[in-house]
């Protein structure tokens, strides 16, 4: 018999390995030590600028987001999330903002990871009309202060700051991922837009809050499923005409483009690699190449792409969670644990490392951990078409014996449905409740709801959720697999 406390060594260990490659980074984006011309970079840690005033918490948020953007464009420094251990930096830039009349008043200090000691400290107040340089003046000021004399490019053209300020708005917006926020999102990110048309944040705005809206199914007023996809391809395009270099626009790009073909990714792939060629320390972009090789089949390489996405990025929850997901359907239980649980302790109130965490558990068989990550991934809960805490449950309460109590929690998810259009996620959870409390009929009603059959993402699930193993010959499962 094994001693119970071995696979936690052995998670434990495997995290330290990692957590000591990553803290010394080569320009490629593998770990040190470096080959022949592959010095490794220095790791700046950018923090979430703290508001003084919690209504401007988007003005700190964005500025800080552009501090990010410039240092990534300088291709001199590796950046690591807000969210990593200071460890995983060798310096950290974190400071204030706050309202000055119409402007903005920025402190900022930059001070060694290890040490705390302050290596460079500044103030810095924009009136309304220099705030989209703000993020560049600090990420040159920086570089400079580590002995790194490169300018990483010029700042968005913005022609009109009432304008950027909405932009700073909708991006926070964006990043709360709730169906107000996102709504509130799309009418500031096209007030932007009527107030300077050639605004390319301001259209990368909007087509990110519709993709995000059309990702999660949120409800739009005025636009169907086909016309929301039509706005957001129109407004990546002109993104794209505007800033046709910039990173946040490419990657749009990449990520909208899959929406026209969601059986086919090769041309998203392609868009991923291009980028990565240009960068190779794009962490985002190893993250959505990895999802896309997943989604193809190729999880070794798939799973080779998270490691170096998180390598890049260690503290970022989503990365974390994803790369614990890769290994879950890769049936490596164990490997995926450690990766969520260390996605659970970057952020806790991350609703998608809950869940993941949860259906790591519970097919490792430790029923109460399972239980517990499920009722705070429901508590947690997006949209009212993606419940995994109540549908996942279901399976827990069958595998205890409460089929009775199952058959409750799958009627609750049910009945919040959407059964004309139900999200990927949605069918296939479903479906997994369903087969969990022996409903076979049902499962498949809910699984052949989906369209396209052939998405990708759907098949994803299909193919490795090991919940369909008990009916991977059954002749209405096979009709539904992509060959």
């Amino acid at each position: 018999m094994s001693h119970p406390n071995i696979g936690f060594l052995l998670a434990a260990v495997a995290a330290l390995v990692v957590a000591r490659a990553a803290a010394a980074q080569c320009p490629d984006g593998t770990p040190a030590p470096c080959g022949p011309g592959r010095a490794a970079l220095p790791r700046i840690q950018v923090l979430d600028l703290q508001p003084e005033d919690s209504a401007y918490a988007y003005i700190a948020s964005g500025i800080a987001a552009d501090v990010q953007a410039a240092l990534l464009a300088s291709h001199a420094v590796v950046v690591v999330g807000p969210r990593a251990s200071r460890a995983s930096a060798d310096y950290v830039l974190a400071g204030s903002a706050r309202r000055a009349g119409e402007g903005v008043v920025v402190r900022c200090r930059l001070e060694r990871a290890r040490t705390g000691r302050i290596v460079w400290t500044t103030r810095l107040g924009r009136a309304p009309r220099d705030l989209p340089a703000l993020g560049l003046a600090l990420a040159t000021d920086a570089l400079r202060a580590i002995g790194i004399r490169t300018t990483p490019g010029p700042a968005a053209a913005q022609a009109d700051p009432g304008s950027y300020d909405l932009v700073m708005r909708v991006r926070y917006l964006v990043s709360r991922r709730t169906e107000p926020a996102m709504t509130r999102a799309l009418g500031l990110a096209r007030e932007a837009i009527a107030r300077d048309s050639m605004s390319a944040l301001a259209w990368a705005g909007l087509a990110d809050a519709l993709d995000w809206a059309m990702v999660w199914r949120f409800r739009i007023a005025g636009l169907s499923a086909e016309s929301t996809l039509a706005v957001a391809l129109a407004a990546t395009e002109r993104a794209a005409e505007l800033a046709p270099s910039d990173r946040r626009v490419r990657l749009l790009q990449a990520e909208i483009g899959q929406r026209v073909d969601p059986t086919d990714r090769t041309a998203s792939i392609r868009a991923y690699r291009a980028i990565l060629a240009a960068d190779s320390l794009d962490a985002d972009a190893w993250q959505r190449l990895a999802m896309n090789l997943l989604e193809t089949n190729q999880h070794a390489a798939a799973v080779a792409a998270y490691h170096r996405a998180v390598a890049l990025d260690p503290g970022d929850a989503e990365k974390l969670t994803y790369l614990g997901f890769a290994l879950f359907v890769s049936r490596q239980f164990d490997s995926a644990a450690a990766w969520c649980a260390r996605a659970v302790a970057a952020d806790p109130t991350y609703m998608l490392a809950r869940a993941q965490s949860g259906q790591v558990a519970l097919w490792r068989g430790r029923l109460d951990e399972a239980q517990a990550q499920f009722e705070a991934a429901d508590r947690l809960l997006l949209s009212t078409q993606d419940r995994p805490g109540l549908m996942e449950l279901a399976r827990v309460l069958v595998v205890r014996g409460d089929t009775a109590g199952a058959r409750a929690y799958v009627r609750a998810a049910e009945a919040a449905a959407d059964s004309v259009r139900p999200g990927v996620h949605l069918a296939a959870a479903l479906g997994d409740a369903y087969l969990a409390v022996g409903d076979t009929a049902r499962a498949f009603w809910w699984l052949e709801r989906y369209r396209p059959r052939r998405d990708a993402h759907f098949q994803l699930h299909l193919r490795d959720e090991p919940a369909f193993d008990g009916v991977r010959r059954d002749p209405r499962f096979l009709a539904l697999v992509a060959p």
